[in-house]
């Protein structure tokens, strides 16, 4: 989740909003951070269920990022 969040918060700020594209696959995402695919699917599927973010194929709204922010400060 951390690795998830710190790359979507990034990703935010560098597109400069909270509705995002994401520019990877779910594939690619899960090889770039170092995670098994099915592993982000039930990450994404998680956040989104308890309304940190609202994913649906490839498209990203954080309604809040404080509560992805806290994400990172998880242990």
């Amino acid at each position: 989740r951390q690795k998830l969040a710190f790359y979507l918060l990034n990703y935010a700020r560098q597109q400069g909003g909270t509705l995002l594209t994401l520019d990877r696959t779910i594939q690619e995402l899960s090889e770039y951070l170092g995670v098994q695919r099915p592993s982000l699917s039930r990450t994404l599927k998680e956040l989104n269920d308890r309304g940190i973010l609202r994913y649906d194929q490839g498209r990203v709204h954080i309604p809040d990022p404080g509560k992805l922010k806290a994400l990172l400060d998880e242990s």
